[in-house]
């Protein structure tokens, strides 16, 4: 059984996921540094079928898209930290 991915670029439903590769890992949090400090591409904007309580890369959900953003992804992804916030549940609940 192989599920699809979204194509780079697709709109995407999982905050963290700014380059649109289906995962969200490592090279996320790159991608967040190139677009805060070298003026590379915008997050994918998320795609939860309603208006959304925050953007995507705003893994820590304080409404900012920032350095504590990657801090909170890198934690999450090899510390064990918080996941990034469910901006698409958020809306749901």
């Amino acid at each position: 059984f192989v599920t699809a991915l979204p194509s780079p670029g697709a709109p995407v439903i999982s905050n963290g996921d700014v380059n649109a590769d289906g995962y969200v890992d490592s090279v996320d949090a790159i991608y967040m540094l190139g677009y805060l400090y070298n003026g590379g591409p915008a997050p994918t904007p998320l795609s939860c079928g309603m208006p959304r309580l925050v953007d995507n890369g705003d893994v820590d959900g304080d409404g900012v898209v920032c350095l504590t953003d990657v801090v909170h992804l890198l934690a999450w992804i090899y510390q064990g930290g918080p996941a990034p916030v469910d901006a698409c549940a958020m809306l749901q609940s």
